[in-house]
C-alpha cells in the first residue's frame, strides 16, 4: 500500500496525515526541516507513529478505506517501529454527557466506526506501546473543516452578523488546534511512556460549551451581532457529548480553558 507521510530522522518521528489541516500544523509545532516526504513503509525502524491519516467522509468507501490504512500501519509498526500515537475521536462515544475512557463505544456513523474498529484492532494485535487520542471537537483558525466555526471565523473577517440556527443547545468539548498539536508533540518526544500507560486519553478542556454559549461569547469579544434563525422541530438539546478529559502531568497547557482559548481564537481572527 502506498501511505505517504513525514519522517524526521532528527525526532524519529513519522507523522501519516501530514499534509492535512492538523499534520501542517504539527509539522510546525515541531519547528524542524528535516521531516521527509516519504512512503510509510521506508521509514527508518525505531521511529514513534503519529498516525493522523483518515478518510473522514460518511460513506462505506471511506471505512473501507480507513480500514486498510490502519490495517497497514499496525503492521509496519509490529514489525519495526518503536510504538503509535493514534488520532482517534470523541464521536466514537454516545449522546451522553461526561464520557470516559473505560465508556463502552457507539458506531455513530461509518467514520466513528473506522475508529472504533482501529482501537480495537490496536488494543488486540499491537506488540508495542500505543495510545488512542479521543479528541474534542477541534476547532482553529483556518480550518479546512467543521462548518460551524468555518462560519464564525467568515463572519468575523467580513464584519458580517454572526447566524444562531435553532436553540444552539449542541454541546461539546472542544480544543485548539494548536493546543492538540502541542500535545502530540510533547508525547512523541517527552510523554509517550505515560501516555501509552493509559492506552486511551479523552483530549479536551474541562469546560464544555453549547453552540448558543459559544455564538453569545463570540459575539461579545467580536461586536458582532447574532440573527437569531428559528429552525422547524429543533433537536439540538438531544446533540450532546462531552468528555471527561484531563492533560497528562508534565505538560502544560497553553490555554488553562475552552472559555480562553476561544477568545484568543477571536483575537487572532481579528489581526
Amino acid at each position: 500500500m502506498n501511505l505517504r507521510c513525514k519522517y524526521s530522522p532528527l525526532f524519529r518521528v513519522a507523522v501519516t496525515g501530514a499534509t492535512g489541516y492538523l499534520g501542517l500544523k504539527l509539522l510546525e509545532a515541531f519547528d524542524a526541516s528535516d521531516f521527509l516526504d516519504t512512503d510509510f513503509s521506508c521509514v527508518p525502524a525505531g521511529a514513534v507513529i503519529i498516525h493522523l491519516a483518515a478518510n473522514m467522509q460518511n460513506s462505506r468507501e471511506a471505512l473501507a478505506e480507513n480500514m486498510l490504512i490502519d490495517t497497514h500501519v499496525l503492521e509496519q509498526v509490529n514489525e519495526k517501529h518503536r510504538g503509535l500515537i493514534f488520532a482517534s475521536t470523541n464521536n466514537v462515544y454516545p449522546f451522553a454527557l461526561n464520557c470516559k475512557t473505560s465508556d463502552n463505544l457507539r458506531c455513530n456513523d461509518y467514520y466513528s466506526a473506522a475508529k472504533i474498529f482501529a482501537e480495537k484492532l490496536f488494543d488486540d494485535c499491537i506488540k508495542l506501546p500505543f495510545v488512542s487520542i479521543r479528541i474534542a471537537d477541534v476547532f482553529g483558525v483556518g480550518q479546512k473543516h467543521g462548518n460551524f466555526f468555518r462560519a464564525i471565523e467568515q463572519s468575523i473577517r467580513t464584519n458580517n452578523s454572526l447566524s444562531l440556527f435553532g436553540a444552539g443547545s449542541k454541546r461539546r468539548t472542544y480544543i485548539h488546534a494548536t493546543e492538540l498539536v502541542l500535545f502530540l508533540k510533547w508525547i512523541a518526544v517527552d510523554g509517550f511512556d505515560l501516555a501509552t500507560a493509559k492506552r486511551a486519553l479523552n483530549v479536551g478542556y474541562s469546560d464544555s460549551a453549547s453552540v448558543l454559549e459559544i455564538v453569545t461569547k463570540v459575539a461579545e469579544h467580536s461586536k458582532l451581532d447574532v440573527i437569531f434563525k428559528s429552525i422547524e422541530n429543533d433537536r439540538s438539546h438531544f446533540d450532546i457529548r462531552t468528555m471527561q478529559t484531563s492533560f497528562l502531568s508534565g505538560y502544560t497547557p497553553k490555554w488553562s480553558s475552552f472559555q480562553e482559548a476561544l477568545t484568543d481564537y477571536v483575537e487572532e481572527i481579528n489581526l
